[in-house]
């Protein structure tokens, strides 16, 4: 039952109107000091419940949280805002990552005029070099900013269908000969002062000529792909399904250290929706004296093929887990609970007995009834310090799952009592907005979740058919696990220096 449960109870018993009044005053402190927030459904139920308050209490429980391996993971991303990611990395604490990605490009919005389509029976045209470019911008990495990644790009052979959805554990046909590779590291040399610069950004270009592995084994392939580009008919650059079948796009992947080598690596994030990410056409028009006919130089000229909202991408993410001993799947007792994006460990929570004693009391009650006036969830975060000289910032954002019937993580949401669909689980944020999501507090050192009152009494008071709402299991997360790759470590254990369990707290109030 309850008795192992930490109550704040106030007995309240109404004999009068005098009392009455006193009573109700009594109420309205109680809530507004236990409630300690402008939150609206932590202050107080809509309407003050009617006839006598016999108890007011605050009621709390720890919630059960184990680690479990993600499902995979939707990574094709929102046209607007997509980021690919590639590298490699080892955590101390949570195993090593892999990340690579695909992605096409495509033509212009607004179809440009390739210029040696207007004098090409009198001018001579010669294709020059074929370059391709992503950028990043500060702080666009996780690991070691100064080790340096091996970054291949390949041709792929399938097309990315504009219909099909692509997932974290998809793969592709490609061509296995490299078009390039670059070694970098997330710092390249750039000075602190310049990636603080606003708007900066670091642009890696790919020379899909020029590069040694070319000269060595390449060059005839990588010449043909600029070649094809070089005399593409005009036809297809004016139709997006068109080029797509002269060019697919591009597998981007990094090569791994030797098996008896593990350094840390690090992760790169590309932001595709850059204007400084695309691929670039160099061609030149050979000048000619019109009356000597003698070539005297050359003019310079490109087109450039953008990575645009027509373009699609993913994401692709493999984890290793056995590299350390530190994650726990599947046990409550798991001393840490490891939330990580890119398809990663999650936590699945667990606050089922909390819900099955509320309504075991509802079910018992007799000539009184039960108000819910504010329930909170709050999160201690392991505040373990990462292993120095890495670039480790923690993920400041978490969010409360469900599992939709397609197997995607949504938002939880119910139907309150306007008719209306409102989210389950909010926070409200430094503008005083409900969110879907909590951000973290360093001041608490947690990240606190609200449950709509109303939603709670839903759930455990059985409907006009008497029957119960059904329990989903939950799943706290990041916030966008597709193209986020920080961490954050919550505590499971109860440690005076690190935190403490995590935490359900109701308040409530008991009247006749």
């Amino acid at each position: 039952m309850f008795n192992n449960n930490r109550f704040i109870i106030l007995k309240l018993y109404m004999q009068n109107l005098t009392k009455n009044i006193k009573i109700i005053t009594i109420f309205m402190i109680f809530i507004i000091v236990a409630s300690c927030s402008d939150d609206p459904s932590s202050i107080g139920m809509d309407i003050l419940p009617k006839g006598e308050i016999l108890e007011v209490g605050v009621y709390e429980e720890n919630i059960k949280l184990i680690n479990i391996e993600s499902n995979r993971l939707r990574t094709d991303g929102p046209t607007e805002n997509s980021f690919g990611i590639v590298g490699y990395f080892r955590d101390e604490r949570i195993g090593r990552t892999i990340a690579d990605f695909f992605t096409e490009v495509s033509i212009p919005a607004v179809y440009e005029e390739f210029n040696k389509y207007k004098d090409k029976d009198t001018v001579i045209y010669t294709a020059d070099s074929l370059v391709f470019s992503l950028a990043y911008s500060n702080n666009a990495w996780y690991g070691d900013s100064a080790q340096n990644i091996n970054l291949k790009i390949y041709e792929i052979n399938e097309r990315l269908s504009f219909a099909n959805k692509y997932y974290s554990d998809n793969s592709m046909d490609y061509n296995d000969v490299i078009l390039a590779s670059m070694e970098v590291n997330p710092k390249s040399g750039v000075s602190d002062s310049l990636w603080s610069t606003s708007n900066f950004e670091k642009v890696l270009r790919f020379n899909f000529n020029n590069s040694y592995r070319n000269y060595i084994e390449n060059i005839s392939h990588n010449n043909a792909l600029r070649d094809t580009l070089f005399n593409i008919a005009k036809d297809s650059l004016t139709s997006r399904e068109a080029f797509k079948n002269v060019l697919k796009g591009f597998y981007i992947t990094c090569g791994m250290p030797p098996d008896t080598i593990d350094p840390f690596g690090a992760l790169f994030k590309m932001n595709l929706r850059s204007e400084n990410s695309f691929l670039r056409l160099f061609y030149k028009k050979e000048l000619i004296d019109k009356i000597t006919h003698v070539s005297y130089g050359f003019e310079r000229d490109s087109f450039t093929f953008p990575i645009n909202r027509e373009s699609r991408m993913f994401n692709r993410f493999t984890h290793d887990y056995s590299t350390n001993n530190e994650v726990i799947l599947n046990d409550h007792n798991a001393p840490r609970i490891f939330i990580q994006g890119m398809a990663g460990i999650i936590a699945e929570m667990d606050f089922d007995d909390l819900i099955n004693e509320w309504r075991k009391k509802i079910n018992e009650k007799e000539n009184f009834d039960y108000g819910f006036s504010g329930i909170t969830l709050e999160f201690w975060v392991d505040l373990v310090l990462p292993t120095q000289g890495l670039y480790q910032e923690r993920q400041p954002y978490l969010a409360i799952y469900e599992e939709d019937e397609t197997g995607n993580y949504t938002f939880p949401t119910f139907t309150n009592k306007y008719g209306n669909s409102a989210p389950c689980y909010y926070s409200i944020n430094s503008s005083g907005d409900a969110v879907s999501y909590s951000t973290y507090s360093s001041s608490t050192k947690t990240f606190t979740f609200r449950i709509q009152p109303e939603y709670f009494d839903q759930l455990v008071r059985p409907n006009k058919d008497g029957q119960y709402a059904e329990i989903k299991p939950l799943y706290l997360r990041s916030l966008s696990p597709e193209f986020d790759f920080r961490q954050q470590i919550i505590c499971n254990t109860n440690d005076p220096e690190k935190g403490q369990k995590p935490r359900i707290t109701v308040k409530y109030v008991k009247y006749r």
